[in-house]
């Protein structure tokens, strides 16, 4: 798969209004993506445990990684038809989505970000994959600078980590697991409770789940 390419932002309102007026149709033909099929390999409970292990990844690399990881790599899919729902290729929540489109500036209000990312949320219409593109690419440089000021290696391990559990929760999980312990933390323990690979708290296990995930959906950590 080609590099995204994310230098979409010379005017971002012509974008907006081309979505909003475009008439474009969520339901058009999906498009076909190829997955990641890089070589996987498997890495010691004692190995995870450190903050530099995998190779460190830039923004550049982390969308075409995130989409086989949350789910079929299609624009279209979406975990729930709620607003506040993960949808899109990279499966953006709405409260996300909103601030990443406004950060952007492809919208000045929540009104105006609400609205384009009810339009693009499920959709593959030519303007929607750029700003789902962009949105990922922008949240991916957030995700890697705020691991870096915290003292962790931006792998991509810890930068999926981040965009499952969010920085704050990353950084938990992530101190539990070099301490052996559980995550006592109600929100973040319950989050970590109620993914696809994993039912406990236990932070080491946690990450051992999430690392046999990403290989299985052909990402190294």
């Amino acid at each position: 798969m080609e590099p995204h390419d994310f230098n979409i932002l010379k005017n971002p309102y012509r974008l907006l209004n081309n979505i909003l007026s475009s008439g474009s149709d969520p339901s058009e033909p999906l498009i076909q993506e190829t997955e990641n099929t890089e070589a996987t390999t498997n890495t010691s409970l004692e190995d995870m445990c450190e903050l530099g292990d995998g190779t460190p990844v830039d923004a550049s690399e982390v969308c075409n990684k995130i989409a086989p990881i949350e789910g079929n790599g299609k624009y279209t899919q979406q975990h729930g038809a709620s607003f506040s729902q993960a949808a899109g290729r990279y499966q953006f929540v709405g409260s996300t989505a909103v601030g990443e489109i406004k950060k952007l500036g492809y919208a000045s209000t929540d009104e105006q970000a609400r609205a384009l990312w009810s339009r693009c949320r499920t959709s593959a219409s030519p303007d929607c994959k750029k700003l789902q593109d962009a949105m990922c690419n922008s949240y991916s440089e957030y995700i890697i600078r705020s691991l870096k000021n915290r003292g962790y290696e931006p792998t991509m391990r810890n930068i999926y980590l981040a965009w499952n559990q969010g920085v704050g929760g990353a950084s938990v999980i992530l101190e539990a697991a070099k301490n052996g312990t559980e995550v006592t933390d109600a929100n973040i323990s319950s989050n970590m409770k109620n993914q696809a690979w994993t039912k406990t708290n236990n932070a080491r296990a946690f990450l051992n789940g999430m690392e046999d995930y990403m290989n299985s959906r052909g990402v190294t950590p």
